[in-house]
């Protein structure tokens, strides 16, 4: 009788092992599905602990493939730890993601080239959109369990920045470091110098409440430089633009 209980246990654990092992990303992400809201994945493939999307959008954007690696050691210690990469139509991006004891999450490690006209919603330029591509590596953050930034440690370099709409403009390399903590963060943006555009600029984020002043002045005399400022900001008295944006993060929607 103590064999035939010992076997069965035996045979219970590795069924239990196997399931866990292989238990499908698409059984998974149905039951996990309603509390994501904005994110969709679709044509799901592999286990919950390796896998992938062939459609993945967050937001209403569809950005991509997305592949994803779950450590199963960290889940049983209580950590959810995973690696994410993310290659879609103009962005290539890999982390470190690690939920937080207070439902929040810390991204590390952060990686990878992004298209300049994902920058297009920050810049409030309706008539132009940015181009160029962006580069970051090794950047971080952390969100709190809203998704709003907490903490955050990056530099995105933008290089052969330029616009495209009313005008065509190229404006060199610029750069974009952003860092702070407790929710109070600093981005200051400059450009390299190598290009017809110079540019100092300086943004503040306080928990939602964010405000930009950005200097913008054409190294030129004319052309579409010059011609691109036009639409960009107010005039300032040394010939240049003033490009100034305020308002307040949206606080995301969670489903219960």
């Amino acid at each position: 009788m103590k064999r035939w209980f010992l076997g069965s246990l035996v045979v219970l654990i590795l069924l239990t092992v196997i399931l866990a092992v292989t238990f499908p990303a698409a059984l998974a992400w149905h039951w996990l599905a309603d509390r994501a809201p904005g994110i969709k994945m679709q044509g799901l493939n592999g286990t919950l602990w390796s896998g992938e999307a062939a459609r993945f959008s967050a937001g209403g954007h569809q950005l991509g493939r997305l592949k994803w690696t779950l450590s199963p050691w960290r889940l049983v210690q209580g950590e959810v730890n995973s690696e994410l990469n993310l290659d879609g139509p103009g962005i290539q991006l890999s982390a470190l993601v690690r939920r937080t004891a207070d439902g929040g999450l810390a991204i590390a490690d952060v990686s990878g080239k992004v298209e300049a006209k994902w920058l297009a919603p920050a810049l409030a330029i309706p008539v132009l959109e940015p181009t160029g591509m962006l580069s970051i590596s090794q950047a971080s953050a952390k969100l709190d369990a809203a998704g709003l930034p907490r903490a955050v440690d990056a530099e995105l370099v933008w290089r052969d920045a330029g616009v495209r709409g009313q005008v065509m403009a190229r404006f060199g390399t610029i750069t974009i470091a952003s860092h702070g903590e407790e929710g109070r963060i600093v981005t200051t943006i400059a450009d390299a110098g190598d290009g017809e555009l110079a540019v100092q600029g300086r943004s503040t984020l306080d928990q939602t409440v964010y405000h930009s002043e950005i200097h913008l002045r054409s190294r030129a005399t004319e052309g579409p430089v010059v011609e691109a400022l036009k639409w960009i900001g107010e005039a300032t008295p040394d010939g240049g633009r003033l490009l100034i944006i305020d308002g307040h993060l949206l606080i995301p929607e969670v489903t219960k």
